[in-house]
C-alpha cells in the first residue's frame, strides 16, 4: 500500500471511530439526562411516602427504594462505559476495574485485572475500542467459562498494545463452535485497528485470547 492510500485508510479509521464515539456519547447522555432523572424523582417520592406512612408499609417501601438505588448505580456504570470521555478522564484501568466490580459482584470467578505501560499517548478512540474488547472478553468469561481463575492483562510498550485474557474454565472447540455476535464484534474491532487476534481453547482446559495492536 502506497503512502497516500495508507493515509486515506488512517483517516477513514479515525472518522469511523470518531463517529462511534459521538453516537455512544449521545446515547449515554440521553440515558443520564432522561432515565437517570426519572429514577432520581421516583427515589425522592418513595422516600417522602416512606416518611409519611405507617410502619407495616415501610419494609416493602424500603425494598423498592433499594431496587431504585441499585438501578441508579447500574445506570451510572452503563453511562460511564458508554461515554468515551469518561474513559479518557478516569483512565482505561479504572474504567475496566469499575466494570469488573459490577459484573463480578457476588459471582465467580473474580477477574484479576492487570494494566501496564504508558497510556497517555494512546488516542481516546483506541482506548475506547480496547475497553469494548476487554469488556467482551470479561463478559464471555463470566457467562460461559465456569472458571475458578481468570485474568485480563493489558500492556502498552514499544509502540504496541497487547490485550491478553485467560481462564481455566470449560473451554470449547474453536474450530467447530460457531461464534456469537460478541466474538464477531471482537474480531471486527481488531480488524478495524489493523491488529491481530489469536484465540486458543481446549474443551476442559480453559481458554486464552491474545490481541496485539500496533501504534
Amino acid at each position: 500500500m502506497n503512502l497516500a492510500l495508507a493515509e486515506q485508510e488512517k483517516e477513514r479509521l479515525k472518522a469511523f471511530l470518531d463517529g462511534e464515539q459521538k453516537e455512544r456519547s449521545r446515547i449515554g447522555r440521553e440515558l443520564h439526562d432522561g432515565i437517570g432523572a426519572m429514577l432520581f424523582t421516583i427515589s425522592h417520592q418513595l422516600k417522602a411516602y416512606f416518611n409519611a406512612n405507617e410502619q407495616e408499609d415501610k419494609e416493602a417501601l424500603n425494598r423498592l427504594i433499594g431496587l431504585v438505588n441499585d438501578t441508579t448505580v447500574e445506570l451510572k456504570n452503563t453511562v460511564h462505559s458508554l461515554i468515551p470521555e469518561t474513559i479518557a478522564l478516569r483512565g482505561l484501568e479504572a474504567s475496566l476495574a469499575s466494570y469488573c466490580d459490577l459484573i463480578c459482584r457476588g459471582q465467580h470467578p473474580h477477574i484479576q485485572l492487570n494494566c501496564y505501560g504508558n497510556w497517555n499517548m494512546v488516542d481516546v478512540a483506541v482506548l475506547h475500542s480496547l475497553f469494548r474488547m476487554a469488556q467482551e472478553l470479561i463478559r464471555n468469561i463470566m457467562m460461559h467459562s465456569g472458571a475458578s481463575y481468570a485474568a485480563v492483562t493489558l500492556s502498552c510498550f514499544d509502540n504496541s498494545i497487547r490485550l491478553f485474557a485467560e481462564d481455566n474454565g470449560c473451554g470449547f472447540d474453536v474450530v467447530h463452535t460457531p461464534y456469537g455476535s460478541g466474538l464477531h464484534n471482537l474480531h471486527a474491532r481488531v480488524s478495524l485497528l489493523k491488529g491481530e487476534i489469536s484465540l486458543e481453547s481446549v474443551p476442559g482446559k480453559g481458554t486464552t485470547c491474545t490481541i496485539i495492536i500496533g501504534l
